[in-house]
């Protein structure tokens, strides 16, 4: 793979497979994850279950609760980055804070929100 710098905006599942899949495929080059999120990635489906005490705090993080896996597959992590903007053009993402990436490849996995329907109560 030709790409030298990749970035990820988002920090769910799909961005983490993302980065096993393309470090197991030997890629050598930089990847910058960018997460509005403050922390490691964790599946929000799960809070139900903490919240009922079925499961602890930790298991909410399937790929850890500690900056363990971004270490070991050399991830260059941002959290707390909000993306205000991507150029598509030019290759740059853009925080809110004004930190600015460049990139080769850029993967948007931000994540979905829920769609409320226009339902009275």
């Amino acid at each position: 793979m030709a790409e030298s710098n990749i970035c990820l905006i988002g920090n769910g599942a799909a961005s983490m497979e993302a980065i096993i899949g393309l470090r197991e495929s030997n890629f050598q080059g930089q990847i910058h994850l960018i997460s509005d999120s403050i922390w490691p990635s964790y599946n929000p489906m799960l809070t139900t279950y903490y919240v009922a005490g079925k499961i602890d705090f930790e298991d909410m993080f399937p790929f850890g609760y500690s900056m363990d896996f971004y270490t070991k597959y050399g991830v260059n992590v941002y959290f707390g980055s909000k993306v205000v903007e991507l150029d598509a053009e030019n290759k740059t993402i853009k925080s809110a804070a004004g930190q600015v990436w460049n990139y080769d490849k850029c993967l948007v996995a931000s994540g979905a929100s829920p769609a409320l329907p226009p339902i009275m109560g």
